[in-house]
C-alpha cells in the first residue's frame, strides 16, 4: 500500500456506541442537533425558514420538534423567535456525551449544520460519525457540496439540503417515511 492510499480519522465512534435498536417516535418527528453551533459559520435559519413555510402551508406545529443540545445561545434564541418557532424549536442545554449519544439514538432525524465557508469542503466532523453510529436518518443543511455530502450519498444515511426548498422537500420525505413505518 502506498502512502497516498492511507486515510486517517482523528475522530469517530467506538463500536460499543453504535446503536443496534431503533425506535421511532412518530407521530411527533424529533429533529436533534447535539454540540456547539458556531455563529457566522453554521446557519440554522434555512431550517427555521423551511419549518415556518411548512407550518404556514398546513403542517401542524405539533408534528415536529427540533431540539438543540449544547450551550444556550442568545443569537439562536433570537432566530427561533424571529421565525415564530417557540413551540417547536428548543434549546435544551448542555448534556454529557453519554446523554448526547442516547438522545441521538432516540431522535427521528439528526441535524448536521454544515460549514458555510466554501473552503471547508474536505473536513469530516466527529459529529457525522457519532450520527452514523446512532443509525438515524441525517439531515445536513447549509454549506456546499463537500465530503459530508459524498458520505451521505454513498451510505444512504441521509440527505443534504442547501436551500429552504430542498430542506422542505427533505422534511416532507422524512415525515412520510416515518409515518409509513
Amino acid at each position: 500500500m502506498q502512502l497516498g492510499d492511507i486515510l486517517t480519522f482523528d475522530r469517530g465512534v467506538m463500536r460499543k456506541e453504535v446503536t443496534k435498536d431503533i425506535t421511532v417516535s412518530c407521530p411527533l418527528i424529533t429533529i436533534v442537533y447535539t454540540g456547539t453551533i458556531y455563529e457566522g459559520k453554521q446557519d440554522p435559519t434555512r431550517l427555521f425558514a423551511a419549518l415556518r413555510e411548512l407550518f404556514d402551508e398546513g403542517l401542524g406545529e405539533s408534528d415536529i420538534e427540533v431540539e438543540f443540545y449544547g450551550d444556550e445561545q442568545a443569537w439562536l434564541q433570537e432566530e427561533i423567535e424571529r421565525y415564530e418557532l417557540l413551540n417547536t424549536v428548543f434549546q435544551c442545554g448542555r448534556v454529557s456525551r453519554k446523554a448526547a449519544l442516547q438522545i441521538q439514538r432516540e431522535a427521528d432525524i439528526l441535524l448536521v449544520l454544515k460549514w458555510e465557508d466554501p473552503q471547508e469542503n474536505g473536513v469530516y466532523t466527529g459529529k457525522v460519525f457519532e450520527y452514523l453510529g446512532a443509525r438515524r436518518p441525517i439531515l445536513a443543511t447549509g454549506g456546499h457540496d463537500d465530503v459530508v455530502t459524498e458520505l451521505l450519498l454513498e451510505t444512504g444515511a441521509g440527505v443534504c439540503a442547501s436551500t429552504v426548498q430542498e430542506i422542505k422537500e427533505a422534511l416532507v420525505g422524512f415525515i412520510r417515511d416515518c409515518r409509513n413505518r
